[in-house]
């Protein structure tokens, strides 16, 4: 691989950040701390479709967690608050580590929140205009019967 690191250091490395962020998982003063996993499986007679497969709760509240996909981490928890409280202590761990990070409210599109079992999302008004604008082109081409090429309708 010569002087370059490798995908599967790479995957490490984020791997080992994420059990770093999260702490132990036993210490009550640790925001990543949960008591128990709530399994709700397909098939199970207690299965519920609009609650996610497994939870982690601490106090019967759903618990702080954080979620990394490649190079893009995501905390959740049981209210906005939390969220937001550990959100640093994602960047200030990836940081130390020598993972860039960047908080979400600098660059995303958009933010989903689920309070009182309902799902909203926060969009930034350029993107709002662009996605409408998409739609809208959408919208045209098929009234028109014009073509719309795969790769065009993918991207949008």
């Amino acid at each position: 691989m010569g002087c370059k690191t490798s995908p599967y250091q790479a995957g490490q490395g984020i791997l080992f950040a994420e059990e770093v962020v999260r702490g132990d998982p036993l210490d009550p003063t640790n925001m990543f701390h949960f008591d128990a996993v709530c399994l709700n499986l397909p098939r199970s007679d207690t299965y519920q479709p609009q609650l996610s497969w497994v939870q982690k709760t601490w106090e019967n509240k759903l618990a702080c967690d954080v979620f990394i996909y490649v190079d893009d981490g995501r905390t959740t928890g049981n209210s906005y608050e939390t969220c937001w409280q550990s959100a640093p202590r994602l960047g200030s761990v990836l940081n130390l580590l020598g993972i860039q990070d960047v908080p979400p409210v600098t660059w995303a599109s958009s933010i989903v929140s689920s309070i009182n079992n309902a799902v909203s999302l926060r969009i930034s008004p350029d993107h709002w205009i662009k996605a409408q604008a998409m739609v809208s082109w959408i919208d045209e081409a098929a009234h028109y019967g014009e073509p719309i090429h795969h790769k065009t309708l993918e991207s949008y």
